[in-house]
């Protein structure tokens, strides 16, 4: 959050009570909001944190140059405040050049039609998931903020959780969560989640990811205006570079399994008995080894 430099006194007081945190609180991380404080020295700040503990990770949600020059932080998060409705995709993040390699963050906040800056936008659950997992699958960290309290406040706990259950923002929540747990099957949501970036990138029809063990492809055929086309009409899609042997591929989304032709790291998978999902069609690739690491492993192929 937000430091006001006159804690502990003076103008650099900040830097007292982050010190004071490290020490009492062992935190991993400081998320510092628009870099975090009105003070001065931000360098100094970072390098007092990664004095005291190396390991901590600095994220600055900060858009100005002149602050991303300053200190040693690990990532950085990008804010789409206004990005919602018809402007939702306009935020998109940029990678920032620096020295150290580093992580970017996109921030969305889910839009209610009570708020007073997004009064009368409604959120569409099916969007934001298309947002989310095509973040994700071009390898930043999508930040979807799901604050449900952004309207009203109550102090009795019985009519907050009787205002969450009825506000547009929990109805959006539990779209989105029925959308990724569909009932009897295997969850969605483990495609885009505790994944990176799959090998096979490039593509019109959408994006790839691939779990931690990297023995599990997924790929994520959807729509959006950053130039993906969703499924291909053509009967079949062709996944490569897969550099390892191919088990099973199943349609996550009906939990089926799909015919499939693999040459070599070309894999070619039959979908005439796939319907396009209207959020995003997956297909869960199933190997026989982990993938390699590296450059072998992460070749950049157009596929079709």
């Amino acid at each position: 959050g937000n430091l006001n430099g006159s804690n502990h006194g003076g103008r650099n007081g900040a830097i007292l009570m982050v010190e004071e945190a490290i020490d009492k609180f062992h935190p991993v991380l400081f998320w510092f909001d628009w870099a975090g404080w009105q003070g001065v020295s931000l360098d100094s700040l970072f390098s007092m944190i990664k004095t005291k503990d190396p390991s901590i990770l600095v994220l600055v949600n900060q858009l100005q140059p002149e602050h991303l020059g300053n200190g040693d932080w690990d990532l950085i998060c990008y804010e789409g405040w206004g990005a919602w409705g018809k402007r939702l995709w306009q935020a998109w993040p940029h990678r920032q050049p620096w020295p150290k390699k580093h992580t970017v963050e996109s921030w969305r906040m889910l839009a209610d039609p009570a708020f007073e800056y997004s009064r009368g936008v409604t959120s569409d659950w099916a969007e934001y998931l298309r947002l989310q997992i095509s973040l994700i699958g071009e390898g930043f960290v999508a930040n979807i903020d799901h604050t449900p309290t952004i309207v009203r406040r109550h102090t009795d706990p019985r009519d907050r959780l009787k205002d969450l259950k009825e506000s547009h923002i929990m109805q959006v929540h539990m779209k989105m969560a029925d959308w990724a747990s569909p009932p009897g099957i295997p969850a969605l949501h483990e495609s885009y989640t505790k994944v990176n970036p799959g090998p096979i990138r490039d593509v019109s029809w959408g994006y790839s990811t691939v779990n931690l063990r990297r023995d599990t492809i997924y790929l994520h055929m959807l729509r959006n205006p950053r130039g993906k086309s969703g499924m291909p009409a053509s009967g079949s899609v062709t996944a490569e570079p897969i550099r390892s042997q191919v088990k099973t591929i199943r349609w996550m989304n009906r939990d089926k399994e799909l015919p499939f032709r693999q040459n070599g790291d070309r894999v070619t998978i039959i979908l005439r008995k796939v319907r396009a999902d209207p959020v995003d069609t997956i297909l869960k690739i199933e190997l026989a080894q982990p993938l390699p690491r590296g450059k072998g492993g992460e070749a950049r192929t157009e596929s079709s």
